[in-house]
């Protein structure tokens, strides 16, 4: 399969295919049997059930500066199908666009969600008000992906 990560400026790019309904809990599981989860933010089910079909669509990475502010007005948005894809194509920490030595993140529906690779799997969490608490959460060359 042909490696779909575009090297651009100012950061990577890659093109998401369609994507298929799902079933939130059954996904992002820590007892899934094709995603390495270590934990996953019992939030993230309590707040999405089905996610739907999606068409295709680019997504964009970029480096984070330090202290730096990103996106608290929801453009660029990403979507749960979004994570879902990126982890499928590195289910057990492969190298890929995702990062594994430092932490990914994305805005999801008003959330920030944090997947970052630990050793013994991914692990999600999900900050619910990041207008006062998502600062904390990451350090300069943290990886921002959201819809390009």
């Amino acid at each position: 399969m042909e490696d779909p990560t575009k090297e651009s400026s100012p950061g990577k790019q890659i093109d998401l295919p369609v994507t298929e309904a799902f079933e939130v809990s059954d996904f992002f599981n820590v007892n899934s049997n094709d995603i390495r989860f270590s934990s996953v933010d019992s939030d993230l089910k309590k707040m999405w059930g089905t996610v739907g079909v999606e068409g295709p669509r680019r997504l964009g990475a970029r480096a984070l500066g330090q202290k730096e502010t990103f996106f608290l007005d929801g453009e660029g948005d990403s979507s749960l199908a979004d994570i879902k894809f990126l982890l499928e194509q590195q289910p057990n920490g492969e190298e890929g666009f995702l990062l594994t030595t430092e932490p990914n993140f994305f805005m999801v529906a008003g959330c920030v969600v944090r997947l970052w690779w630990g050793g013994m799997g991914w692990r999600l969490s999900l900050d619910k008000n990041p207008s006062t608490g998502f600062g904390r959460w990451w350090d300069e060359g943290d990886q921002l992906i959201s819809r390009a």
